[in-house]
């Protein structure tokens, strides 16, 4: 059974929806765009396009002469994407035929998109959580989230202003990767005496830094790089032996001076000829067999070829790697750190290796080309060189410059916001 119809009405095409016949007939004209033909078109999942689309459907109704509310109302309504239509019905009843009160209506289900002309803090939260985070070298990535955050954040910062310049900042920090902050800070100048400490920096200033160091950068490799040592435990020895880790190697070598010291014995009768960089051949003087090497808390044996005047103290090739099935780890500060596995009782440790010549010690961390910011509620390290004073000076002058420095430090960091906050 058919629903009834409203006296005076008549059914459209949006399910649930009447206006009267001279409405409808005032929508049947052929210049008008149709649903699939270059029509405007609004989602409410996009609330940022209904002003532009409320415009572009009173162009259409003013270029086509449609003039009944109610056809303005039923046209507004057929544009818009399906489940959105269904949602705006019950404005459409409400209104009653006014097109200026559904108008009133739409903008009131989307308040955000009322802000669209003046700017709208809840759409700039938006493009800051779109892009982050942001990291170096995501040039491209940078450029456009800059591009959409300063048009949003120009409306909200001319009258009447919603937004500080501070929190302007603050936010535009918040997408960037601490890789990208600590980069900035070469490229921000000097504070000025007129700034507040707590504002040092226009959102101007801090996001030309963000482009001098957002530009893609290329990482190439040094010309050379240290050999990696380790110092096992060898023969139950309390002797440093300095052991080479190449797995370029077919075998386990170690020089005779140091066989000796090690009181290792070897089989004279197991030789091999090692041919040198001149192209010498050089036999070797023996094989020792089974030598314990106690790595951290492993223990593995391994066969040890005897060589008179090796150019390094201990050699450990190919045969080590194989036995412990090794995991080499290399890192871009340079360290090397490897995991072995014992076959005879199925554990694993990873040691550390060592700078060749650098005997085992506990070194300062690497310095790091990203310079650290520090906690956000505290003053970061000096992002300069460390002097040291010579004993004698005045003491108030460096209590001063320290001050001024921490102060510097501080006040930038006032710019630099916890993604996390």
């Amino acid at each position: 059974m058919s629903e009834p119809v409203t006296a005076g009405k008549v059914k459209t095409s949006i399910p649930g929806l009447e206006i009267s016949e001279a409405a409808l007939k005032a929508t049947q004209n052929d210049k008008l765009p149709q649903a699939k033909k270059r029509a405007p078109t609004f989602d409410k999942e996009e609330p940022e396009n209904l002003e532009r689309y409320i415009a572009e459907l009173e162009d259409i109704f003013e270029a086509n002469n449609v003039e009944p509310e109610e056809s303005k109302i039923y046209m507004a309504l057929k544009y818009m994407e399906y489940r959105t239509r269904l949602y705006h019905v019950p404005d459409a009843k409400e209104a009653a035929g006014s097109w200026e009160a559904f108008k009133k209506l739409l903008r009131k289900a989307y308040p955000e998109s009322v802000g669209d002309e003046r700017g709208s803090l809840i759409r700039l939260i938006e493009i800051v959580s779109k892009h982050s985070p942001i990291v170096l070298g995501q040039r491209e990535r940078l450029l456009k989230y800059i591009r959409e955050f300063t048009i949003e954040c120009n409306k909200l910062t001319a009258q009447p202003v919603m937004i500080s310049n501070q929190q302007a900042v603050a936010l535009f920090l918040r997408a960037l990767d601490v890789s990208i902050r600590n980069a900035m800070v070469p490229y921000l100048p000097a504070i000025s005496e007129d700034t507040r400490p707590e504002d040092p920096y226009t959102l101007t200033t801090v996001v030309e830094a963000a482009k001098k160091r957002g530009k893609k950068i290329i990482i190439v490799g040094k010309p050379s790089d240290d050999l990696r040592v380790t110092y096992p435990i060898i023969n139950g020895s309390n002797q440093m032996v300095e052991c080479i880790m190449d797995n370029g190697s077919q075998i386990v070598s170690m020089d005779t001076r140091v066989a000796s010291g090690l009181h290792l014995s070897w089989d004279p009768d197991v030789v091999i000829h090692m041919q040198s960089a001149n192209g010498n051949l050089n036999k070797t003087k023996g094989l020792a067999r089974n030598v314990p090497f106690k790595f951290g808390d492993l223990v593995v044996y391994l066969q040890v070829h005897v060589i008179d005047n090796c150019p390094y103290e201990l050699l450990v090739g190919r045969p080590f790697d194989v036995l412990c099935e090794t995991t080499v780890q290399n890192t871009q500060t340079g360290d090397q750190f490897i995991t072995i596995h014992d076959p005879n009782s199925d554990r694993r440790c990873t040691i550390p290796t060592y700078a060749r010549g650098q005997k085992p010690e506990i070194l300062p961390p690497p310095e790091n080309k990203l310079v650290p910011m520090g906690p956000i509620d505290g003053p970061p390290p000096s992002t300069g060189p460390v002097e040291h004073e010579e004993p004698g000076k005045n003491e108030n002058v460096e209590n001063e410059a320290q001050k001024e420095s921490t102060n510097f430090q501080r006040s930038l960091m006032n710019c630099l916001i916890d993604r996390e906050r």
